[in-house]
């Protein structure tokens, strides 16, 4: 076996093991458009009556970018507003395009076209799926529409966030069992944390 195939088994493994630890917790997870592991980490403000917010975290593993060790980077992708209302409550279900179920996310226009999506549709209980709040879904369901918020320094805050979910999630005990880090620190602004 060559070393390129080792590392991405090893790859595979570690963000089986990431996946697990946070759907074990009880977050939701899933993969964001470039396929790593992200974890929804629910608020404890900015919920309202209409919707709850959350905090969404990706995680990127590499090997010997910036130094001889795997490398675990962690970044802010923004939030996410799930609506406190089921889809089975919706009317204007076609403006619906993805939804929480559970502990992952699903694309509720997902074409039916093999038997797998078909299997997966019919065991969705919509009752307990909630659609993820867009612009023309929240105007049709008539929820207020807050004018975002605009830090004056973007990047502090979001090393802030960073750095608050780190301490919490990534530099203790438990996660260290599974991810034993060099040190427990960024090596740099990219939020890079070193596996040894």
């Amino acid at each position: 076996m060559t070393k390129a195939k080792e590392l991405r088994i090893y790859k595979q493994f570690l963000k089986h093991q990431l996946k697990t630890y946070f759907l074990e917790k009880g977050y939701i997870v899933v993969k964001n458009f470039v396929r790593d592991v992200q974890v929804w980490i629910p608020s404890k403000k900015g919920n309202t009556v209409d919707y709850n917010l959350y905090y969404k975290f990706s995680f990127k593993i590499q090997f010997a970018k910036l130094t001889d060790l795997p490398e675990l980077i962690v970044s802010y992708d923004g939030t996410s507003k799930v609506l406190t209302k089921s889809v089975q409550d919706v009317e204007e279900t076609e403006l619906i395009k993805r939804c929480v179920y559970g502990q992952k996310t699903f694309n509720y226009q997902m074409d039916l076209d093999t038997e797998d999506k078909q299997d997966f549709h019919n065991s969705i209980d919509f009752s307990q799926a909630f659609p993820i709040f867009n612009l023309q879904l929240a105007r049709a369901v008539n929820i207020p529409i807050e004018e975002p918020e605009r830090p004056k320094n973007k990047y502090q805050k979001y090393v802030t966030l960073i750095t608050n979910f780190a301490e919490k999630y990534l530099f203790t005990e438990e996660f260290k069992a599974l991810f034993p880090f060099k040190q427990d620190a960024f090596i740099d602004v990219l939020a890079t944390v070193l596996i040894t």
